[in-house]
């Protein structure tokens, strides 16, 4: 499992910040109960599913570190509305539309993402017989989009199709 300084690192190197300030939200939400203690190094913390959920969506959020504790508190807890999830094109993506936060359909997002990875392989091999395996994953055929946004707090969990006959799978639109 990936220990946290690992983890800062590469969230760090997708958000386009420095591991500094990721080590910094860590700190802060580690003061507010949001991650556990850990200690530096070798003795650092393995980074589980709800660490990872919790600082993904501090990095989001997009606060300034003082704040991200209440912008996790704040997004974990989005409920879904009502009627909009219209079912997914991947069968390792249904565990997500039981969750009943977005916190939680994170949590479920990153914890399966080698078999959504898995999911989308076959289905792509299967749709796309010409291409080698080993580009089928380039084509960019599934496109999975997580947003947050403020100031009003809502998120967005959506699955689309770049085929333009295929519709958008909202999974989650919390509010």
């Amino acid at each position: 499992m990936t220990k946290l300084p690992a983890f800062l690192e590469v969230l760090a190197d997708f958000d386009g910040r420095r591991k500094e300030t990721f080590e910094e939200v860590a700190m802060v939400l580690r003061r507010a109960g949001q991650l556990p203690p850990s200690k530096r190094g070798r003795g650092a913390a393995a980074v589980n599913d709800r660490m990872a959920a919790n600082l993904v969506l501090a990095a989001m959020a997009d606060a300034p570190p003082s704040a991200c504790p209440r912008a996790v508190q704040l997004y974990r807890s989005l409920w879904q509305s009502p009627g909009r999830r219209t079912g997914t094109p991947l069968p390792s993506l249904n565990p997500v539309l039981g969750c009943a936060t977005f916190g939680e359909a994170v949590e479920v997002l990153l914890s399966q993402g080698l078999k959504i990875r898995e999911d989308l392989l076959r289905v792509l091999t299967s749709a796309y017989p010409n291409v080698p395996e080993d580009q089928v994953m380039n084509l960019r055929a599934l496109e999975l989009e997580l947003v947050v946004s403020r100031p009003w707090p809502s998120a967005r969990l959506i699955v689309r199709g770049l085929d333009p006959n295929d519709a958008s799978a909202v999974l989650v639109v919390a509010q």
